[in-house]
């Protein structure tokens, strides 16, 4: 039994196909396997003929297509870059990056359904995938200082009031009691 895929010299050895008796690169491809005995395998639409050395082509876009999968990824990462900042700032404004997360993800999965309309694959789609959850769960990570506004302000107080290393520990040792208080009340 003879490998379909292996390399044979024949089928890529350049030729006149007009003064060739031996017909297309698929008749022989089909020749050469009855003559081993075999069914050739049939091969998947959009895919290349084995030894013909060529993998799939990418599709590619026009280049109004072009921009507007730019543009939808640049917008993307601006608003996930914008979540990341706000998110790091002091809590009224802590509230906007709950904004941004919802924003870069619809954006985010605008542009992942985009990509994905023009058949576009690879590691470009999983880091769009990749970069959509963790929008999300940046975004449910600051949804949740909600419910204990009044601890998260608290804190923010005791710790912008502190001047010495010993303060500001009593501040993280208040903020740990306070979340231990607020579990077990939630239970």
């Amino acid at each position: 039994m003879s490998n379909p895929f292996a390399y044979d010299p024949r089928d890529s050895a350049p030729r006149d196909d007009s003064t060739s008796d031996q017909g297309s690169a698929p008749d022989r491809i089909e020749a050469r396997h009855e003559d081993a005995g075999e069914r050739p395998r049939p091969t998947p639409p959009g895919s290349v003929q084995p030894g013909s050395g060529v993998g799939p082509v990418a599709p590619k876009l026009s280049d109004d297509e072009n921009r507007t999968m730019q543009r939808l990824v640049m917008h993307f990462t601006l608003l996930m870059f914008a979540t990341i900042v706000t998110s790091a700032l002091t809590l009224p404004v802590r509230l906007v990056a709950l904004v941004f997360a919802v924003w870069a993800f619809v954006v985010g999965v605008q542009a992942f359904k985009y990509a994905w309309g023009k058949q576009i694959r690879g590691a470009f789609i999983g880091f769009l995938g990749l970069g959509i959850t963790l929008t999300a769960l940046l975004g449910l990570t600051v949804l949740t200082i909600i419910p204990r506004w009044n601890i998260e302000m608290d804190y923010q107080t005791c710790r912008s009031q502190a001047i010495t290393v010993q303060a500001k520990s009593a501040c993280d040792t208040a903020f740990q009691e306070s979340i231990k208080n607020y579990l077990k009340t939630t239970r």
